[in-house]
């Protein structure tokens, strides 16, 4: 069960990024120029999904905006109360105990940003999915911006576990330190994913150096910045 994997990883193993970085992800470094660049509006509410430790969103906070965060691991929103009242931004984070791919709790056009950092990836299920892009066009509103990241096939990790998962046909890769299982995709599957409810405004290919389970590997990922067309 994907749950069970990610509390062993933010609990007890604290392997990967996701639970033993404090920095952000590539991802929001590129989200901010593009924010800038396009003379984007920075305020309002952000919807952080599969919001972890906050690494991500915190930084966002501090920029002006109202974090609303979402993760099913207890331990993973304790880490970010307490990195959020550390940073000065406490008062700007809000967050729920939930699962994506189930519907969110928020009314409609509640959001004018979202973004999902890796956590799209573990939803295996096709009915998850639909649900998951349904219910996000539902509380972002009309023209609301969304940003996604996701590990390409050539990541330095995720790649040869990849070639050697007994998935590969379904993109799915199996990380037996964790035990959860992650879904590769490209660009294309996820603006054919996106595509009926999101236009795609800009992408970036991101390359690092990072330690998972006390190796290096190098990483590749990639994000896209999508808009709310409903």
């Amino acid at each position: 069960m994907q749950k069970n994997g990610w509390a062993r990883e933010y609990e007890e193993i604290k392997g990967t990024p996701s639970s033993l970085s404090s920095e952000a992800s590539p991802a929001i470094s590129y989200f901010v120029d593009f924010l800038k660049k396009s003379n984007a509006i920075v305020q309002g509410r952000l919807l952080d999904l599969g919001c972890g430790n906050g690494r991500n969103s915190i930084p966002l906070a501090k920029m002006g905006l109202e974090v609303y965060g979402i993760d099913f691991i207890p331990s993973a929103l304790s880490m970010f109360v307490e990195k959020a009242a550390s940073e000065g931004v406490d008062d700007k984070v809000h967050l729920i105990e939930g699962e994506l791919g189930k519907p969110l709790p928020y009314q409609k056009d509640f959001f004018d940003f979202s973004m999902d950092i890796t956590s799209f990836d573990n939803l295996l299920k096709k009915s998850e999915i639909e649900v998951y892009i349904s219910e996000l066009g539902r509380v972002l509103k009309k023209g609301g911006l969304f940003l996604i990241q996701s590990f390409s096939k050539n990541d330095g990790y995720y790649g040869p576990l990849l070639g050697d998962s007994d998935m590969k046909g379904k993109g799915i890769v199996y990380d037996k330190n964790s035990g959860i299982r992650t879904k590769i995709y490209s660009q294309d599957d996820l603006a054919g994913i996106f595509g009926k409810r999101f236009q795609v405004l800009d992408s970036c290919l991101h390359k690092s150096k990072e330690i998972v389970y006390g190796r290096e590997y190098g990483r590749v990922s990639f994000s896209m910045v999508l808009k709310n067309r409903r």
